[in-house]
């Protein structure tokens, strides 16, 4: 196979599409793809796909001893061909949304503690101060 052309910088998800899907050879002589590479995003991505944890905690491993063309040469050899479909933990949703910013905002707390807050104040508190914010924000 022959080294793919670069014009832009290339995303992570780039990246592992192309060692584990396209099976093409990056061109690491190339700046944009020598600075894209980050060894421990890609090892995170990957590592969220069950069947190759084993495959990338050996890469983890030895990721210091090898060169970032070594390093993607080791896992594109070792992975099976096939489309990258890891999951990412997303932020989680919450049932009211806008009364946790509202407490955010009056008490001058995080998300978290604002969370926390709403877990434990009456029902009434709550819709006392959404009020209380839809006539600052008119």
């Amino acid at each position: 196979m022959t080294p793919t052309k670069t014009v832009k910088k290339l995303s992570p998800f780039e990246i592992i599409d192309s060692m584990m899907f396209k099976k093409d050879d990056l061109d690491f002589s190339d700046h944009l793809v020598s600075s894209s590479y980050n060894y421990y995003f890609i090892n995170r991505c990957l590592s969220m796909m069950e069947n190759i944890v084993p495959v990338v905690q050996e890469a983890n491993k030895i990721s210091n001893l090898l060169s970032k063309e070594a390093h993607y040469q080791f896992l594109k050899n070792a992975l099976p061909k096939t489309k990258y479909r890891g999951k990412f933990i997303k932020k989680e949703s919450h049932d009211d949304q806008k009364a946790i910013d509202v407490i955010c905002k009056h008490f001058e707390v995080g998300q978290k503690d604002a969370l926390d807050y709403y877990n434990m104040m009456p029902p009434e508190s709550i819709k006392t101060l959404k009020k209380m914010y839809e006539r600052k924000d008119e």
